[in-house]
Formats: structure tokens, C-alpha cells, sequence
């Protein structure tokens, strides 16, 4: 009982082709639209005439099946919400017996924000625990976007002024992930999906106003990751089958176009301080290092130089110094 990312199917055990039984509402197949919307990972059949299946973003869910005429008997009912999923969008984790004994494991919400100093030391910015996910401070150091999940793993941006020690909510719809400053500090870029529509979009903090930045001409999820020092265009990374592309969008034109595709993960595509230069980490579709090195381009895309030194996985070889020179 394979499920693929938009749908649900039967493999005979004699051979044959394999029969899809459900699918999402936008995957387009030819089978019943059952399982509403968001990829499906894994599934499987329990004893007693039941299919068990993981969907995004982290629900555990149950339709009845009569084995013999392989057709669903009823519509799906959710049994567990807040499950952990593998990275990148990976199977949600639970484990059934035929028995129907029914293992998950839940959203973990053990995150804290701390100060890490140079030697190492860490100081907790608060005693709050939650589901973090990728802070950033603001060019001034004194305010941080974060990303916070809820139950179901749908996050949303939220700000905090550190000097005051207070908090607010910025967004509380879609799914909202991967902000970043602008230079000046009066803006978050952060990535928001949901429903099909992936986009990027922006929020002045002074008068929140929100609005949206660019949709990637693929459809696909965009994730925002560097501006240029003069706020003029933005790195952002695309979740392609292959691995994880940089793109390059212009403000003022509202283009887009490539700077760094293949079958790599290039993550963590940042702006030399002069806006010439690019780095990026280059990691397998597992997340390991593919090359012990950064990956320095023009932003022309017309020279590619790499930096390295053999140092361990995990540490960012290549970085850029103020006078926006390569260094180690």
C-alpha cells in the first residue's frame, strides 16, 4: 500500500499494474478525491478494513477500505494531529500493528532561544520553550524574526524586541517560514504557502502592511535567504525534484532568473558586504556535504571560484570579510 506524494495505491502482490485508490484534490489523477489537500506520506493497510496514512503537515489520518472490491468505504477522519515529519517534507512518523496498536511520534516543542557568544558560551535570551524555527536578528541586533509552529506544524512569523523583552504575532494564515531583514531593518521577506499558492511576501513593520513579492514562475516553494546591501535584489532558494536552486530576483524589474541550479542543495546563499559576490553551501539530497567547501560566484554568474581547505562537514569554509573579499 505505497503512497506517493498526491496519492494512494494498491500493488497487486501477483504483479500488475498498480491501482490508485485515492488522491489529494490537486493532484489531477484519475481516482477518487478523497484525501483533500497536502502530500500524502506513508500509508498503509491494517487489519480489519482500514487505511492508515501520514499527510501534510503532520496529521495521522483513517478512511475505511474493502479489500476485496479495493474502493474506499467511507471518508477519512483524522486520529492524531501535531506528528513529526522527516526532513524536508518527509513521511510523517508513526507505525501501526495489525493488532491496531498505533505509534507516533510527537511535534517536539523543546526549542530555546539563546545567545551563543564567541567563545561557545550560550545565555538564554527567556525561559520560553517552543517550536522554533530559523531566527534572524535585524541589521541593529536588537529585534529577531522567528518562525514559531503550531500543533498541526503550520508556522507563522513572529517579532521580538529584545531590549523590551516583548513579542507579537505578524502572520495568522498560510504557512509562514524563512524570514529575513531588509537592510534598512523596516521589513521581513519570509516565505508563505498554502493552498497551492506559494509565494514570497513582504511586511512593512511600521505600518504592516503586507504584500505579495514575487511567485517563482515554477509554482514551486521559494524561500528567501540574502538581500543585496542596497536592497535592490534578493537571493532565493526553490525546492526543485533535483536539489535546491539559488534564484536572483530583481526589485525594481520584478524579474527572476537562475544563478545556481544542478543536483546539489545550495543552501544558505548569502551577499558579500559589496553585493558582487555570493556564497552558498552545497549539500547532497541526505544533507551531506557533497565538496568540504563553499561556493563563491559573481553575482553576473560569469565567474565561479571556490574556497576550501579540508575542513570537517558542517563548517562554512568560504565567508566574506567587510571589504567583501573571500576569506577562511
Amino acid at each position: 500500500m505505497p503512497a506517493a506524494r498526491n496519492a494512494i495505491a494498491v500493488v497487486p502482490i501477483d504483479g500488475g499494474e498498480p491501482r490508485i485508490v485515492a488522491q489529494t484534490s490537486d493532484a489531477g489523477l484519475d481516482a477518487p478525491v478523497v484525501l483533500g489537500v497536502g502530500g500524502v506520506h506513508p500509508a498503509r493497510y491494517v487489519a480489519g478494513g482500514h487505511i492508515l496514512y501520514g499527510q501534510d503537515p503532520g496529521h495521522v489520518r483513517v478512511v475505511p477500505f474493502d479489500l476485496a472490491s479495493l474502493t474506499l468505504r467511507g471518508s477519512p477522519m483524522s486520529l492524531i494531529d501535531g506528528v513529526e515529519r522527516a526532513p524536508g517534507g518527509g513521511a510523517v512518523y508513526f507505525a501501526a500493528s495489525d493488532t491496531g496498536v498505533l505509534a507516533h511520534a510527537s511535534t517536539g516543542y523543546q526549542h530555546q532561544l539563546v545567545w551563543v557568544g564567541r567563545e561557545g558560551a550560550e545565555t538564554a535570551l527567556s525561559g520560553e520553550r517552543d517550536a522554533f524555527r530559523g531566527p534572524a536578528l535585524s541589521p541593529d541586533g536588537r529585534r529577531l524574526a522567528i518562525a514559531i509552529n503550531d500543533a498541526t506544524r503550520r508556522s507563522d512569523i513572529w517579532y521580538y524586541d529584545l531590549e523590551r523583552g516583548t513579542k507579537r504575532r505578524l502572520t495568522s494564515e498560510r504557512h509562514n517560514l524563512a524570514a529575513i531583514w531588509t537592510p534598512d531593518g523596516g521589513r521581513l521577506t519570509f516565505s508563505s504557502g498554502g493552498s497551492g499558492d506559494q509565494r514570497i511576501e513582504e511586511l512593512a513593520l511600521d505600518s504592516n502592511e503586507l504584500r505579495v513579492l514575487l511567485r517563482h514562475e515554477t509554482k514551486r516553494p521559494a524561500y528567501p535567504s540574502s538581500w543585496s546591501p542596497d536592497g535592490g535584489e534578493l537571493l532565493y532558494g526553490i525546492a526543485e525534484e533535483t536539489g535546491s536552486d539559488v534564484w536572483v530576483f530583481s526589485r525594481e524589474s520584478g524579474t527572476q532568473r537562475p544563478l545556481l541550479t544542478g543536483p546539489f542543495n545550495h543552501l544558505e546563499a548569502r551577499f558579500s558586504p559589496t553585493g558582487r559576490w555570493t556564497r552558498s553551501r552545497p549539500t547532497n539530497p541526505d544533507g551531506t556535504r557533497c565538496m568540504p567547501h563553499d561556493i563563491l560566484r559573481s553575482i553576473t554568474g560569469t565567474r565561479c571560484r571556490r574556497r576550501g581547505d579540508g575542513t570537517p562537514a558542517g563548517h562554512a569554509m568560504a565567508a566574506c570579510c567587510s571589504s567583501g573579499r573571500a576569506t577562511r
